[in-house]
């Protein structure tokens, strides 16, 4: 990461360097603006009752959470006439439903540490984020009726749409292992994505009084971004840095998927691996829990990551060469560069872990030309 500064209140604020592309050409007029937003958020009549818990999820963090959200917001209002009043005004109503979507998926995901600093869940509690995210939903609902009215079917639309998905996936952890029970979870996760996409992008149009986009756009951009996601928890071993291991958790990624199709013998070791995870029926952690004492348990696990390396990722690169194509041909000829920028900037990050880039340039030779 690196610094871009301080708000009105004294915070640090900074951005990931892992994205760049569209990002980086245009971050010197962009981070200017997240940071007015901040100050703003800062100034807001927070009652003094949830203040610590608001400065805490909210404020004292230095990087804000889903950043690239916001971005692209403002990279798409840029690309079709540039950032208004009306841009700028919503902006810190979308800063405060990013924070709220982190605190949710960070506390149905369990994860200890986002950007490096322990989550809100982890510090307050999961009880303490039920309610305190309610309160974040009010405010950016308030934010959106006083700058930006016209956007609420699109804020109330990507809110059910995610709660929707957060709490079946709470339940739905360690599924069966065969291959028609994994495809159908991992689209029922795929299609949480979509209205996010739809939000960042189309908010942006609508306060120009311009037409959204297709939906087909979101599909397959949700899924290029899910994706991507996957593939760099996996392979830079993120749970170092305190983020969840997906496949410990039991969450299925299409790298795995993937691998199961090509090797259906990996099934029963997927199972071994999940099963008792499954039994254990844990809030938190079952796959510390059910490993103990259990070597197999670990073997398991060590085969199946082994197979996803060797197969799965590189099925999955090849399905992001695909999505990206798609989702940028689906685009109006208006908006078509501002997704095409944006999609290589997520393809684009993939290029740079060394292990990946030979893949990323052979299979993504069209996207590539257009980064």
């Amino acid at each position: 990461m690196y610094e871009v500064g301080r708000s009105a209140d004294g915070l640090l604020l900074q951005f990931p360097d892992q994205f760049r592309g569209v990002f980086a050409r245009s971050r010197s007029h962009l981070e200017p603006l997240i940071v007015e937003a901040r100050d703003i958020l800062e100034r807001l009549p927070i009652p003094p009752v949830v203040r610590p818990y608001y400065s805490y999820g909210v404020l004292e963090h230095a990087q804000p959470s889903f950043v690239l959200a916001p971005l692209m917001f403002l990279a798409m209002a840029e690309s079709q006439g540039g950032i208004t009043k009306k841009h700028k005004g919503y902006l810190p109503a979308f800063l405060l439903m990013v924070e709220l979507i982190g605190i949710l998926d960070d506390t149905v995901d369990h994860t200890p540490k986002r950007s490096g600093r322990t989550t809100y869940w982890r510090r307050f509690g999961a009880a303490s984020a039920a309610p305190f995210s309610c309160f974040l939903f009010s405010a950016a609902v308030e934010q959106t009726m006083q700058h930006a009215p016209e956007l609420l079917p699109l804020v109330t639309q990507m809110f059910a749409t995610i709660c929707a998905s957060e709490s079946w996936e709470h339940d739905a952890r360690y599924p069966a292992s065969n291959e028609a029970a994994l495809a159908m979870w991992l689209q029922r996760h795929y299609d949480a994505v979509p209205s996010a996409i739809a939000h960042s992008l189309d908010s942006a149009l609508v306060l120009h009084g311009l037409p959204t986009l297709d939906r087909e756009v979101y599909v397959r951009f949700a899924e290029l971004q899910q994706d991507v996601d996957d593939i760099v928890n996996f392979v830079e071993h993120r749970e170092d840095d305190g983020e969840n291991d997906d496949l410990k958790m039991g969450i299925v990624t299409y790298p795995l998927l993937a691998t199961i199709h090509a090797d259906a013998d990996l099934s029963p070791v997927l199972d071994r691996l999940w099963g008792p995870c499954r039994d254990l029926k844990l809030d938190v952690d079952p796959w510390t829990a059910a490993k103990a004492g259990r070597p197999e348990i670990h073997a398991a696990y060590e085969l199946v990551a082994q197979r996803v390396a060797e197969i799965g990722v590189a099925a999955t690169i090849e399905k992001i060469a695909r999505d990206a194509q798609i989702a940028i041909d689906a685009a109006s000829p208006e908006a078509r560069g501002c997704v095409a920028d944006l999609v290589w900037t997520f393809v684009e990050r993939l290029c740079r872990i060394d292990a990946l880039r030979p893949d990323v340039e052979r299979l993504c030779p069209a996207v590539r030309r257009l980064g």
